[in-house]
Order: C-alpha cells, then structure tokens, then sequence
C-alpha cells in the first residue's frame, strides 16, 4: 500500500495492540519531522488545529473544516519538495487546511469537487445523530470516505459503531463502486415507490412519488448549532408520525453468484400501530444486480457543453424493476442499466 498515517509521536503498547497494525491492509505509520522551526503567528489557534469555519470567509476553493480532500500522487510528490517554502510563507494562516491551499494555488492547481467525501461535518452547521438520511442520498458517485463517525449513531441497528461498518464494508467488498448508490422504482400494481441504497437500506413508500421529492436529504440527523443560514445541502423534513413514512429495511446479508450479486433486506419494526400503507406487509425485500462497471459507455453519458463545444461525461443512475413474487411478504428486485432513452418517472395507477 502506498502512503503512510502521519502521527506526531508513536502509538503506545496498548493502543498498537488494540488497532491491530499487523494487519498487511492497513497503511504504515509515518512520525511527523520537528516543525517548531517554522513561525506561526496566527493568534486564533493552535498550530495542530484544522479550522471549522465558513466557507465564505476564508475561502470556496478549499476544503475547511475537516471535509476531507485528496491530493494525487502525481502532486503529493511535487508538494513534498516545496511545502516547507509555503510553510515559511505563510505564519498568518490558521491550520493545515490552509497551508496546503497556499502551496497548491502557487503550484496553479485548483480544487476540484469530489462529492463522495461525506464529511458529515457541514459548513459551521454540523450534524450529529442519526445520518440514515445522508447515507441512503448518496449522490451518484463512489463513496470516498466518511468521516466524524465518533458523533455519529451507529449506521446498523443495535450494533456498535464499529460493528456496523464493519458488517456495511463486508457487503460493500463484493461491489465497491455500487456502494450506497441510490435507485428508484415504482411497483405499478400497488403504486408504491422503492429507494434501494444499495447494501444499506431499502425504503418503501406508500404512494408514487416524483423522483425529484425523493432524492433531497432526509432531516434524520441534528445540527450542533442553529444555524440561520441553513445547510448547504439539499434536504427535506421527515414526517412527525412515523406512519407516514417510508418503511425501512435494513441490510441482512449479500451473496455473489453466477446470476449476479443478491442483497437481502428486512424491515425495521417502526413505531406505528396504524398500518396503512400496504407496503408495511412486507418482511423483506431481496435485490439482485450485476457488479457496477464505471467505465461501460452505458454509465457515463455524454453532456454536451455548448460554450466549449465539447462533450463531457458524467455518471448515471441505474433503473430497477419490481418483479414478480409468489411469497406475499417479499418483494424481488433488479437493478439494471437504464436504456439510452428511459427515464426514471412515476407511473399512473394501474
């Protein structure tokens, strides 16, 4: 593996046992050299400290605040032989965050945007609790990282935090590009609306739903602080009585095979004694698809950009199918491409 964990100083006895670094899939640990040498005179903070500040101030073209940002090899290397002159340069500035910004505007390269980072941590408004809502709104793109999961309730009922992720990247091993990737459709028979985060949770809705009033982020979670600009998100409240919302079913187990990979979802008991959504029947919900290829034309369709004439490319969500069922308690699903002209839409009632 390429790369180390930078650490200040080495982990003791104890804690080096716990996190298992004999592990060949972790990365090494790497000390961090003697910086006492290089003036900081910023007087807000400490030289360790990475701000959580607005975007705003200081500026759009950086990472603030622990999102989360990569820097290619390609460029890591390059930064290495000039960081401590940035260093040197810029005392005034408050965390790493904005010295590593420093050196790579000097080097002329720009920030750009990578939304699978689930920083959780947004803006001066950051979240806590139960993030189901960011989770199963992943945007259509690789999950990168996530991050702050120590304010975080578990992803996984009744489990330890740890316990759930480790049971969310068991499953995500078998397709990791497909993973939390969101798909929708519309069971016609019974005018019900179905959101697949893939292996992590299956949301069945009572009704048809536009597609557009189901991708916004559910409010599942808290804001540290009020914050009266709002979240730089797009969202949406969940409903007060737990009847009228989605019923939920968690991840069970995967499994891949010769016809494909198949996920088993089962409902989450909600508190709810009026039931009356016919949807509430179901028990579980089993989902097959095909291993997520990113480079099959079918998943990158062409944008066309009209002020430079080019095409660009840009992922694209897939379809899914309700399929026939003898058992009345499960539902069987398949993700599949979508057609070059298909259109993920609601359908009148049967």
């Amino acid at each position: 593996m390429r790369g180390c964990v930078f650490l200040e100083s080495l982990p003791t006895a104890d804690a080096e046992a716990n996190s298992n670094n004999s592990s060949s899939s972790l990365p090494p640990v790497c000390i961090s050299e003697d910086t006492s040498r290089f003036r900081y005179t910023y007087r807000g903070g400490l030289r360790s400290a990475i701000r959580v500040a607005r975007n705003r101030y200081f500026s759009f073209d950086m990472a603030f605040g622990e999102a989360g940002f990569a820097i290619s090899s390609p460029l890591a290397k390059v930064l290495a032989k000039v960081f401590d002159s940035c260093v040197e340069r810029y005392p005034h500035l408050y965390g790493s965050d904005s010295r590593v910004y420093s050196c790579l505007a000097e080097l002329g390269v720009g920030l750009t945007r990578e939304p699978g980072f689930h920083q959780v941590k947004i803006d001066k408004c950051d979240v806590r609790g139960n993030i189901f809502g960011l989770l199963t709104s992943h945007p259509t793109t690789p999950l990168v990282s996530i991050h702050h999961l120590d304010h975080m309730d578990p992803n996984f009922l009744n489990m330890t935090t740890i316990k759930a992720l480790e049971r969310l990247f068991e499953a995500a091993n078998i397709d990791t590009g497909r993973l939390l990737q969101q798909t929708v459709c519309y069971d016609r028979w019974f005018s019900w609306t179905i959101s697949v985060s893939w292996v992590y949770a299956v949301q069945a809705y009572g009704k048809h739903m536009h597609l557009l009033d189901i991708l916004p982020v559910q409010e599942t979670f808290k804001q540290w602080k009020k914050c009266w600009q709002g979240l730089i998100i797009l969202t949406r409240v969940i409903h007060s009585d737990p009847c009228q919302r989605p019923t939920i079913f968690y991840l069970d187990s995967a499994s891949s095979g010769r016809d494909g990979i198949r996920t088993h979802y089962k409902k989450w008991y909600q508190n709810c004694t009026n039931s009356m959504g016919s949807q509430r029947k179901l028990e579980e919900i089993r989902v097959l698809s095909q291993k997520l290829d990113l480079n099959i034309k079918q998943e990158l369709l062409p944008i066309i950009c009209l002020i430079f004439s080019a095409k660009l490319m840009a992922p694209r969500r897939h379809c899914c199918d309700v399929l026939p069922s003898s058992a009345r308690q499960a539902m069987e699903i398949a993700i599949r491409e979508c057609k070059d002209d298909e259109i993920i839409h609601k359908h009148p009632q049967a």
